[in-house]
């Protein structure tokens, strides 16, 4: 406090040496050489901030503030492997602090370690229930690992908590894909509100799965993925197009050449539809022997 009062009169050399006489009667406590790393920082001297906060992890390898400040200064400099270093060095020695795990995981997300991330990020959600955002990383990394039943678990607490989360509705109907639970994927994906900037791609996932039913059995299941993919137009027009194609790889997959190529057509004007839609359309026609047509098509493809 003494130190903090030199500080606003602008007496930093009184300030500094009250700290460094501390310190010398406490050499067990890294209280000080963290002031004094402190008061550089403030004053933008990073290079004598980083000796005091040294000094203050030699005394305490497990300073919350100290690791922090010296991790950051290491971070601003880009020099994420030194700060990596500071911040395990940190937790093992027993610190728990969520700030430095927060740092740390952000450094391994950074630079694509998820394996090395994982621990940490469970330590994270350990120590902190509330925060959903951590909560989806750990998801996440458990889907990465092929943890599936352990992904599924968090995401499933994550939405009882928030029912309606949309990113967490379209995870568990990847999840439950991924598991081969068909019905289980569909049900979650037709939870994702209209609204949401994943219902197009959660309707896509759903067609999808629904023409791997019907080209398993398609006496059973047909009527099933047709009569879907017409409802999902109906209710979203912007669904058209991509749909239109799924439909067109499924009569494909049946040898309906006709069928597919009329599914393609319907959508040819569509602003999306490229020229490689168009070399599709071009095979088409010449499965189906139609091989004026698709010289043509081949033909313009060339020309472009």
């Amino acid at each position: 406090f003494v130190a903090k009062i030199y500080l606003e009169k602008k007496a930093l050399s009184k300030a500094e040496s009250v700290l460094d006489n501390c310190a010398k009667k406490s050499k067990d406590a890294a209280v000080f050489a963290y002031f004094k790393g402190k008061i550089y920082v403030d004053r933008g001297e990073k290079e004598k901030a980083k000796i005091s906060f040294l000094k203050a992890l030699k005394i305490d390898p497990a300073h919350t503030y100290a690791s922090l400040g010296l991790g950051l200064i290491y971070e601003e400099k880009e020099q994420f492997n030194e700060a990596q270093k500071i911040y395990t060095k940190y937790l093992d020695h027993g610190g728990e602090s969520t700030a430095v795990l927060d740092r740390l995981v952000g450094i391994l997300f950074a630079k694509e370690k998820y394996h090395d991330a994982l621990p940490y990020v469970e330590q994270l959600v350990t120590l902190d229930q509330s925060d959903l955002n951590i909560k989806v990383k750990l998801g996440i990394l458990y889907t990465d690992a092929k943890r599936y039943e352990d992904a599924k678990k968090v995401f499933t607490e994550i939405l009882t908590s928030v029912p309606d989360s949309d990113r967490e509705l379209y995870y568990l109907g990847a999840l439950s894909s991924q598991m081969d639970e068909k019905e289980a994927a569909i049900s979650y994906y037709n939870r994702i509100p209209s609204e949401s900037s994943l219902y197009h791609e959660g309707n896509i996932q759903v067609a999808n799965i629904l023409q791997e039913f019907a080209m398993s059995d398609k006496n059973k299941n047909e009527a099933r993925y047709l009569s879907f993919i017409q409802e999902a137009i109906s209710k979203e027009p912007s669904l058209k197009f991509d749909l239109n194609l799924n439909l067109a790889s499924y009569f494909e997959n049946q040898s309906q050449f006709g069928r597919s190529i009329a599914s393609l057509e319907e959508v040819e004007t569509e602003k999306d539809f490229s020229e490689q839609h168009l070399y599709y359309l071009a095979t088409l026609y010449e499965k189906n022997k139609n091989f004026p047509k698709a010289k043509s098509l081949m033909e313009m493809i060339l020309a472009k």
